[in-house]
């Protein structure tokens, strides 16, 4: 119930058959801090994905939620503010009309992690020069890709659940063509495509600049989410997948 560092003790009752108790006593220190972390969607446009992450976020009552869709759905400067925002989420953006890619380099450029999800209305010539590793050779056309999760995924782990779910999802559209991507990242999900699993990554993570960086190359998360409510009755696998990988995102790490 106190703000700031924590001491806490670990002790484990001696048994009296041990020949050992130095193992029996740990300490931890815990930093608590007040305030939710503000999680800020930057979109083009409405889309049922900005929903679909919602839902998840709404279910942690550590997070505040907020939407900015220029021209539609308009948050005040003081939350624009990058000193404001724990995870700008980007969806569309870079988008082809130029309309959130200004705000989106502010936020890259000032440290601010990111998740970006690349849908059709990406620019996606526009993500080098905005310090996204990511670069196509060529597209135009779009790609059906299945999801195979990492197990070795090097960060945190996820439960059976995921890992059953994950191969139910539905195929995705992403774009068609070759794309280079830095030698750091670390991919979530690999792209199957077909019967065929490829070193390609839909969903990876890095560190740019010592901000962490996370990239979907997909455009319909909602239908995962969907489907999997729609087979099961709930949609576990989809929500801890994704709250995992936004609180990971979100998490700053203490250099100190």
């Amino acid at each position: 119930k106190s703000q700031g560092i924590q001491r806490l003790e670990i002790i484990v009752t001696r048994n009296p058959k041990e020949t050992n108790s130095e193992n029996n006593r740990a300490t931890a220190f815990v930093e608590v801090v007040e305030g939710k972390k503000k999680i800020l969607v930057l979109a083009s446009a409405p889309h049922p994905d900005i929903r679909t992450l919602r839902t998840v976020m709404e279910k942690n009552p550590n997070y505040e939620f907020l939407v900015h869709i220029p021209g539609v759905q308009e948050q005040p400067a003081t939350v624009l503010d990058p000193k404001e925002v724990d995870l700008l989420i980007a969806h569309q953006s870079p988008d082809v009309a130029g309309r959130t890619t200004g705000l989106l380099t502010r936020f890259l450029k000032a440290g601010t992690p990111a998740l970006l999800i690349l849908a059709q209305q990406t620019q996606l010539r526009s993500l080098p020069g905005v310090g996204v590793p990511l670069s196509f050779d060529a597209y135009g056309q779009r790609d059906e890709v299945q999801p195979v999760l990492n197990v070795a995924f090097p960060d945190f782990s996820f439960s059976d659940e995921v890992s059953s779910r994950v191969a139910r999802f539905a195929p995705l559209s992403i774009p068609f063509g070759k794309f280079a991507f830095g030698s750091a990242v670390k991919p979530v999900l690999y792209q199957q495509i077909g019967s065929v699993a490829t070193d390609r990554p839909l969903l990876f993570t890095t560190e740019v600049d010592g901000r962490k960086l996370g990239v979907f190359v997909g455009d319909g998360l909602w239908r995962w989410r969907l489907g999997e409510f729609e087979e099961t009755g709930k949609a576990a696998g989809f929500d801890e997948l994704f709250s995992k990988i936004i609180q990971y995102l979100a998490t700053q790490d203490d250099r100190k």
